[in-house]
């Protein structure tokens, strides 16, 4: 398997600690943060575009460092959700 493939698999991925609406909203915040900063053209903005791929790349790989040093796990609110058929 290649470097590149091997990154994206399962078993080499941090664990998700990112819940299903936070991460669809920090996707779509990122892109919409990455196109407004693309679009102004300068050193500001491509510090905005950084950050909006910093979001899209949380929400894509349901993933997010801070919430793992702070000991703060989401996805856990939507396992359970998942096992109570959506009734909380």
């Amino acid at each position: 398997m290649s470097d590149i493939a091997q990154s994206f698999s399962s078993d080499t991925s941090a664990p998700t600690n990112v819940g299903g609406a936070e991460r669809a909203l920090s996707t779509i915040g990122g892109a919409l943060i990455v196109i407004d900063g693309l679009r102004s053209g300068s050193t500001w903005g491509a510090l905005r575009a950084l950050v909006g791929a910093v979001l899209i790349a949380r929400g894509v790989g349901g993933h997010c460092p801070a919430y793992a040093a702070l000991g703060m796990n989401t996805a856990e609110d939507d396992t359970q959700a998942k096992r109570l058929g959506g009734q909380i």
